[in-house]
């Protein structure tokens, strides 16, 4: 699709998600009709993308905050005093002390899916780009529950599945945990066929790094389920994989996508600015 407002140029990222946005400079407060033509890309599209803009975190806040409220709740590892940014945000990073989440790759999921406030959006700023490798993924969580089959959709209907996180596990890889013997570990049950809190849209709310099993099913029945959902996500037609350049400026819907990380070779640099965007009142 294509969003018209004046000095506004789009185009799609991929066919797949995301509609690339040029013809702006970010460090500067955009008119009424430039910001309604991005809220329109956001919610239609899922995600937006601008490139080589230097911003402050301030500018990044204010262009993220188009699109949604910037979030009051802490990221999961803020430390108080170990950064320069607002306690809402922090860096993914293996450059900085202050960095989380700093290597590997990462399986694909939807932040904070195990709290019982979902979160709308994330947005990243690349301040330093790995020349290999380092990914991000987004698959298209949206377009696949609108394109489930009709066998896969009757085994969905009216199922719940639970989310969880361990903040023990967090070194181990953090999937799957065994999460019955460890009180540390947030978990929450919502349906697999969630509907969008802002656009009212069905999405395939299930992810493969946090969904941890099928509510109501027995353990093989349940991961036998699981894994026909996540054969469908992993098609093609819905994902798109972004390679990073210092300077590019990313927010996307952490509801209708989830995204993850291919892996980088060790050492290989990497700093992302991050915050996070909850739905407005």
């Amino acid at each position: 699709m294509r969003i018209s407002a004046p000095g506004l140029e789009t185009r799609p990222v991929s066919s797949s998600l995301g509609t690339e946005v040029a013809g702006i400079d970010l460090r500067e407060e955009q008119p009424p009709e430039v910001v309604d033509a991005l809220r329109a890309a956001f919610r239609d599209t899922g995600l937006l993308l601008v490139r080589e803009q230097e911003l402050t975190f301030d500018e990044q806040q204010r262009f993220a905050g188009y699109v949604g409220l910037p979030t009051k709740r802490l990221p999961d590892g803020f430390v108080p005093g170990m950064t320069e940014l607002p306690s809402m945000a922090q860096y993914i990073s293996n450059t900085r002390p202050d960095g989380v989440g700093r290597e590997r790759n990462l399986l694909k999921h939807s932040d904070y899916c195990f709290e019982e406030q979902v979160l709308l959006g994330v947005c990243l700023y690349a301040e330093v780009a790995p020349r290999t490798g380092g990914e991000t993924i987004f698959v298209n969580a949206r377009r696949a529950a609108a394109a489930l089959g009709a066998g896969l959709r009757a085994k969905l209907d009216g199922v719940d599945v639970r989310h969880v996180y361990d903040m023990d596990g967090v070194e181990e890889g953090f999937r799957k945990y065994d999460i019955e013997n460890k009180p540390r570990a947030r978990k929450y049950v919502r349906p697999a066929l969630l509907t969008h809190p802002v656009t009212g849209d069905e999405v395939l709310y299930v992810n493969e790094l946090m969904t941890d099993r099928v509510e109501g099913l027995p353990p093989d029945e349940s991961s036998a389920l699981l894994d026909e959902i996540y054969q469908h996500l992993d098609r093609p037609e819905f994902r798109y994989d972004h390679a990073w350049s210092v300077g590019d400026l990313i927010v996307w819907d952490n509801i209708a996508l989830q995204h993850g990380r291919t892996d980088m070779p060790l050492g290989e640099p990497r700093s992302m600015r991050r915050l996070m965007l909850d739905v407005p009142a």
